[in-house]
């Protein structure tokens, strides 16, 4: 009963792989095609570019020490002098977390946690201040002034 079973199920499997691809009788041989189209042109579009003034990555980096307690590592670090596309990489060195802030808007606040980091490159020359922070009361600044 099984041999049965299984020769008509092959059976069937083969005749319906068989019409499927047996060509119809009135089918047209040649598959569907598309309309042929003529682009037409309504007006001419005019494209200026604006040149953009691109800060260049540098590749220097300072890494700037702080602790919740002690405050910079290096004291002179409180107000540093860049050239613009510098980055100032900040690292809380200290137990415990602080908030870094920066008080122009370059980033949104940063909690840095035991031996956490922030990147900043600075694209814009300036003098930028922040503040670090501990459970909401401002432990102390600096300032970074980027120059060209």
């Amino acid at each position: 009963m099984n041999r049965v079973i299984t020769v008509a199920l092959a059976v069937l499997v083969i005749a319906g792989i068989a019409w499927a691809f047996i060509p119809k009788g009135n089918e047209p041989s040649v598959g569907i095609q598309p309309p042929a189209l003529t682009p037409e042109v309504t007006a001419a579009a005019t494209v200026t570019a604006t040149p953009i003034s691109q800060v260049t990555y540098t590749g220097n980096n300072i890494t700037v020490k702080i602790d919740r307690d002690r405050g910079f590592y290096v004291p002179a670090q409180s107000n540093l002098k860049i050239k613009l596309g510098d980055g100032i990489v900040w690292v809380n060195e200290g137990t415990y977390s602080l908030t870094l802030i920066s008080k122009d808007g370059l980033f949104e606040d940063q909690i840095l946690d035991n031996d956490k980091r922030k990147t900043h490159i600075f694209t814009n020359t300036g003098t930028f201040a922040f503040d670090i922070v501990v459970m909401g009361v401002k432990k102390f600044s600096g300032t970074v002034t980027v120059e060209l």
